[in-house]
């Protein structure tokens, strides 16, 4: 069996290596604080110094970072992954980059003989707490019928999208749907809560309708409570939105509806919502609106 190494224990992290670790893999994981590797090494897992510690004592070695930039600190910085990996092993990055930062990443990689997948998955941390994601897989074929196991340990669906980039291509497709169904939503019930209507009626009858979504589903029932949670961060659905913009500035394609949208999440952390679910850009939008219209009012 594989020996895994695990870098990165957020929201998302900590819970695909427990499950690696509930599955029976040798784990060896790294992150910047402390609590997460002790909480893990409690349930069997080893703890690193370093990156490059993470390298040297694992076969394949699984990524799950906020930036870019962090992650090609991680693997090519000075103590990264890349220093202690020997030839034959793969690195499978589940962040969400974009796909130029993947490509260069498995061409630098590629030359040092080690493989690498650029992994993003969806699901949010509910979908990571019951290995349940869905992984968008760019990368060789070879490198992902062997990590495949690894990969069934933390998801449902796994989907070979294409070669290195693709699959934080189709991530950033996802993302910017994610973004703009949130923002949507949110527009909708607060045109809804001026009118006035009973919003519990609202969300049943939309999910019966050809309004219905994922979306709407999830983030209807924060905006009707007025609770709103830390799952899918509205600093890391400004960062997505930020990278789709660079990629499609690359592509000389104009993206109106999502740099509206990045511009809506920005205000939202400039209120202070940036560790806040996503859902809360409804406040940006009342505030937008004028008083009277949070739910219950008219």
């Amino acid at each position: 069996m594989e020996r895994i190494g695990f870098i990165g224990l957020g929201q998302m992290g900590k819970p695909m290596a427990r499950n690696l670790l509930n599955a029976g893999y040798s784990l060896t994981v790294y992150n910047r604080s402390k609590q997460p590797m002790e909480e893990l090494a409690s349930y069997g897992a080893k703890t690193a110094g370093s990156p490059r510690e993470v390298g040297s004592n694992s076969d394949v070695v699984i990524l799950s970072l906020p930036y870019p930039e962090t992650v090609k600190q991680v693997v090519l910085g000075v103590g990264g992954v890349a220093e202690g990996i020997r030839a034959g092993g793969v690195v499978i990055d589940t962040s969400t980059t974009d796909p130029l930062t993947a490509r260069e990443l498995h061409e630098e990689l590629r030359r040092r003989g080690v493989g690498f997948l650029d992994a993003p998955v969806s699901g949010g941390p509910e979908g990571a707490e019951a290995a349940a994601l869905t992984f968008m897989v760019g990368g060789e074929e070879r490198d992902l019928e062997r990590c495949m196991p690894i990969l069934r340990a933390m998801g449902k669906h796994i989907f070979h999208v294409g070669g290195p980039g693709a699959g934080q291509g189709v991530k950033l497709v996802n993302q910017i749907l994610v973004a703009l169904h949130t923002l949507a939503a949110a527009e909708a019930m607060l045109f809804a809560s001026r009118l006035g209507l009973d919003l519990g009626m609202v969300l049943e009858v939309i999910q019966r309708s050809a309004g219905d979504s994922f979306i709407f589903r999830r983030v209807a029932p924060q905006f009707i409570a007025r609770k709103f949670g830390r799952g899918w961060q509205t600093y890391l659905i400004h960062k997505d939105l930020g990278l789709v913009l660079k990629t499609a500035e690359k592509l000389k394609l104009p993206m109106l509806l999502s740099s509206l949208a990045r511009e809506k999440y920005g205000a939202a952390m400039a209120q202070g919502l940036e560790k806040i679910d996503s859902a809360a850009v409804i406040k940006v939008l009342e505030q937008l609106a004028g008083p009277n219209t949070r739910p219950g009012h008219s």
